[in-house]
C-alpha cells in the first residue's frame, strides 16, 4: 500500500513542475475525484488508492503517464522515458533541444539556428526591460504629476478656508457695530423719554397750583 501512496504523491509532484496542476485541490478537479477521497488517499487509506483512481489520472494524462507502471509495476512512470534513454546513447549523451516548436540536435546548423535563437531571445528581453523601465518613468511622472495636484488642492482649500474665516468675521463685526448704534439710539430715545416726562409733571403741577 506504501507503493501506491508514494505512487500518487509521485505523480502529483511531476504534474506540479510541469505546470500542469498547482495544489491537490485542483488535481482532485482535473481527474473528477472528490476532493476529501483524494486527500485520504494522500493520506494512506487504502480504500481509496483504488486502481480506478490511477486510472483516472492516466485517463486524464494519458500523453504523460503509462498506466502499467500504476496498476502492475512494469515500465517507467512517464510515457517515451525508453525513448528518450536511447536517443541520449544513440547521441553520445546529446539530445535534441526544443525551442519555437523545432527540435535542434548537435549539427553545426543547428548550433547555428541556436545561436540565432538565443540572440532573437536577448534582444527580445531587452526590448521587454525597455518596455519596463518606460512604463515605470511613465507611471513615476503621474504619481508626480498626482503630488503635485493634490497640493494645489490643498493650497485652494486652505485659501477658502481663510476667505470664509474672513468673512465670518467681517460679519459678526459689523453685526456688533450695527447693535452698538442701535443701542445708542435706544439711550437717546430713553433720555428723551425722560425729558418729556418731567415736562409733563412740572407742567400739571403748574396747573394745580393756578387752581388753588
Amino acid at each position: 500500500m506504501k507503493e501506491k501512496v508514494d505512487n500518487l504523491k509521485e505523480a502529483y509532484k511531476y504534474l506540479r513542475s510541469i505546470g500542469k496542476i498547482h495544489t491537490k485541490k485542483e488535481f482532485s478537479i482535473e481527474i473528477d475525484v472528490d476532493y476529501t477521497n483524494l486527500s485520504s488517499a494522500f493520506g494512506g487509506a487504502e480504500r481509496y488508492l483504488t486502481d480506478g483512481l490511477f486510472r483516472k489520472i492516466c485517463d486524464k494524462y494519458d500523453d504523460i503517464f503509462n498506466v502499467d507502471y500504476f496498476l502492475t509495476g512494469n515500465g517507467d512512470m512517464i510515457k517515451g522515458k525508453n525513448i528518450q534513454k536511447n536517443e541520449v546513447e544513440n547521441n553520445k549523451g546529446i539530445v535534441g533541444i526544443q525551442g519555437n516548436g523545432h527540435t535542434i540536435h548537435n549539427s553545426p546548423n543547428d548550433i547555428n539556428n541556436l545561436t540565432e535563437m538565443l540572440k532573437d531571445k536577448d534582444y527580445i528581453i531587452a526590448k521587454l526591460r525597455k518596455q519596463i523601465e518606460d512604463k515605470h518613468n511613465s507611471l513615476v511622472e503621474r504619481l508626480n504629476d498626482k503630488d503635485k495636484f493634490i497640493e494645489k488642492l490643498i493650497t485652494d482649500r486652505d485659501e477658502l478656508i481663510k476667505k470664509m474665516m474672513d468673512r465670518e468675521a467681517d460679519i459678526v463685526k459689523n453685526s456688533y457695530d450695527r447693535n452698538k448704534e442701535n443701542l445708542v439710539r435706544m439711550d437717546t430715545m430713553h433720555e428723551k423719554m425722560f425729558k418729556l416726562q418731567d415736562s409733563l409733571i412740572s407742567l400739571i403741577n403748574k396747573m394745580n397750583n393756578g387752581n388753588n
